[in-house]
């Protein structure tokens, strides 16, 4: 490995619960980590020291980040985005998250004009890039999210997790199946409606929860996890 001083770039996305980062060198993605608030607050120092100062970007929608990081870093901004257009009610309201998730989708398959960039979190977001036009399409509830309001909007239904234990059919089972199969259903049906409507030639699925979306994907369809962290170090070498 390269270990000249800024060979490394470090690239985080500070979402609404946690922190994800990404280590590159070149094109390599060397090294993915998960924080939580706090450890991070506690670590970004030792770690950035550990990989000989990185240069380092990052997107935020989340909680305030330490501000001796952030005066390190380069913060994805919309109006340093060159060459990009938007369809959206104003470009500030647009989350970078998503912007950042587009980004790398262009990166990675500059090729295709229309890509469809779906990313499963907290909610699930449908991005659309569309040559150098980047369109905000429709946002929906994530899947913990509908968990928690069967639990919250009732009295008798309780709260399913990723941790509850399933033994039999029952109440727990049905919350469970309902919440999850929905889920999933709802996204193949939201993309291929996207898919027909805007003659999309690829979709990329992200975010944290991609990893549960049990469906067959077709041919132009890909599950990047971490893709809003490529979008981030393409815009850093830009």
């Amino acid at each position: 490995m390269d270990s000249s001083l800024g060979a490394y770039r470090w690239v985080i996305d500070a979402g609404n619960t946690s922190i994800k980062s990404g280590l590159f060198l070149n094109e390599e993605c060397v090294e993915i980590k998960h924080w939580t608030y706090p450890e991070f607050n506690l670590e970004w120092s030792l770690y950035w020291e550990k990989w000989q100062q990185p240069l380092i970007a990052f997107c935020s929608v989340g909680n305030p980040l330490p501000l001796d990081f952030v005066s390190l870093g380069k913060s994805l901004a919309t109006n340093e985005l060159e060459g990009w257009t938007w369809a959206y009610e104003t470009k500030a309201s647009l989350g970078v998250d998503r912007i950042a998730a587009v980004l790398g989708a262009a990166h990675l398959f500059p090729s295709e004009n229309k890509i469809l960039v779906v990313d499963m979190g907290t909610c699930v977001t449908y991005t659309l890039r569309d040559g150098q036009e980047i369109v905000g399409l429709s946002i929906v509830p994530g899947l913990e999210m509908r968990w928690r309001a069967m639990h919250h909007f009732t009295e008798k239904l309780p709260l399913v997790n990723w941790e509850t234990n399933i033994e039999k059919r029952g109440t727990l089972q049905n919350i469970w199946e309902g919440g999850k199969r929905g889920w999933q259903m709802e996204q193949q049906n939201w993309i291929t409606y996207f898919c027909q409507l805007y003659h999309v030639n690829r979709v990329v699925l992200t975010g944290s929860d991609v990893v549960h979306l049990e469906i067959d994907v077709p041919a132009k369809w890909d599950k990047i996890p971490y893709l809003n962290l490529h979008g981030l170090k393409a815009w850093m070498d830009a």
